[in-house]
């Protein structure tokens, strides 16, 4: 694999958000197997770009925090920023749209 790949992945991040993202799926009744793996899947993956990010305007608190609340609410946030990428039109539309 390569380096560069390897440098845009940061496993505290990825752990932190995957036990936020778990932790959400625990709060949701009713909710399947696959459920469970969204959030955690979305969670760890939103953490790992989003909360370095975050991390530049809330200093005062640790990477693991900042990922965990990241983790908890990263399907939400995604969404939003689908939304907003949607909305300005960023990607522009496909053929298949």
């Amino acid at each position: 694999m390569d380096d560069s790949v390897l440098a845009f992945i940061n496993v505290q991040c990825l752990a932190a958000g995957a036990m936020g993202g778990l932790v959400h799926a625990w709060r949701i009744e009713k909710a399947t197997a696959w459920d469970v793996v969204k959030y955690i899947v979305m969670g760890a993956f939103a953490a790992n770009f989003i909360a370095p990010q975050l991390l530049k305007m809330l200093v005062v608190f640790p990477i693991g925090f900042v990922a965990f609340g990241v983790g908890m609410t990263g399907k939400h946030q995604c969404q939003a920023l689908e939304a907003l990428f949607n909305k300005i039109d960023v990607l522009g539309k496909t053929k298949n749209e």
